[in-house]
């Protein structure tokens, strides 16, 4: 049987939260992402951070994204978008677990919204699939994959992939589907699974 060849992107829309103590509430609490930029220069020097907001109190916090760096060391692009407030360029400082970890803030994605693009695949088909999303999150590649098919008018249940998984009729290459989280470049290959 010939392998179908099927490339998915994965949109994510909207910024996760962040997680974090609210010095105001006194406890850890959710703080959304304003998707706007805070910008100051020191002499010669920028501070740039991402603009957050406790979802109980409605204080601010300032996510820093840079500190006390030179201009001319920024994309200028980027640094422009950032000016304007661009949503995109705060959505992708919002997924860096980097910055999220040089902040002492854990990343939460339920606000956001997960949308898979590109061609059905029926699981008695050989196939392989190459996954791609613009942001790495912390979302399980197996709730993803169990979605897809269910839009396909394949209810499978979580049991039943990780059984098909087990038997090797379905394969991540390099990677253990009960860990996974999404990452661009993943492959899932299909074997005629029944």
């Amino acid at each position: 049987m010939k392998t179908k060849y099927i490339n998915w992107s994965v949109e994510l829309t909207g910024c996760p939260a962040i997680i974090r103590r609210c010095p105001k509430c006194g406890e850890k609490t959710r703080y959304i992402c304003s998707e706007r930029f805070r910008i100051n220069a020191n002499q010669s020097k920028l501070d740039i951070w991402l603009i957050y907001r406790c979802e109980n109190c409605k204080s601010t916090y300032n996510h820093e994204i840079y500190a006390r760096v030179n201009p001319k060391s920024l994309d200028r692009e980027e640094f422009l978008l950032m000016q304007d407030n661009d949503s995109s360029v705060a959505c992708k400082y919002a997924f860096d677990k980097s910055v999220a970890k040089r902040n002492k803030a854990d990343l939460e994605y339920s606000g956001v919204e997960i949308a898979v693009k590109g061609e059905g695949v029926e699981l008695s088909e050989s196939a392989e699939i190459e996954i791609s999303s613009a942001f790495e999150a912390d979302i399980k590649l197996l709730s993803i994959l169990k979605g897809r098919l269910l839009e396909n008018d394949l209810p499978v249940s979580q049991n039943r992939l990780l059984t098909l998984f087990d038997e090797g009729k379905l394969m991540l290459e390099g990677y253990d589907i009960r860990k996974a989280k999404l990452k661009t470049g993943m492959r899932i290959k299909s074997f005629a699974a029944s």
